[in-house]
């Protein structure tokens, strides 16, 4: 798995978080993650080989384990159950402008829409 397909899975982490109302943080965290990896020199593959995934800048305990098992195994079992958790709807939801997880969120708590 490429630096970019890492990438793309931890910024829909952090994105899933926010949908699930779960820790702002949390997400903020996956969503600098995505962008650390994106901005390292070089293969993400060999950080991982090296043990050095939590010296970038932006990569903690948390992400550097989801970031290790979508190397080792191609998935993130942490990512296929926020998916599984999350109403297909909310994917057709953030393909609309303007309207991102936080606000599909409060459509869904307080609407009832999914």
């Amino acid at each position: 798995m490429d630096k970019h397909a890492v990438a793309m899975v931890l910024e829909e982490i952090g994105t899933l978080l926010d949908l699930h109302g779960e820790n702002a943080f949390k997400s903020k965290a996956f969503a600098s993650a995505a962008r650390a990896i994106e901005r390292i020199e070089g293969d993400v593959l060999s950080l991982h080989h090296a043990g050095e995934l939590e010296s970038i800048p932006g990569i903690g305990p948390a992400t550097s384990k989801v970031i290790r098992e979508l190397i080792e195994t191609g998935t993130s079992k942490y990512y296929q159950d926020l998916r599984k958790r999350t109403p297909s709807g909310f994917y057709e939801l953030l393909a609309v402008p303007k309207l991102g997880a936080k606000r599909i969120r409060i459509l869904h708590e307080q609407l009832g829409i999914d």
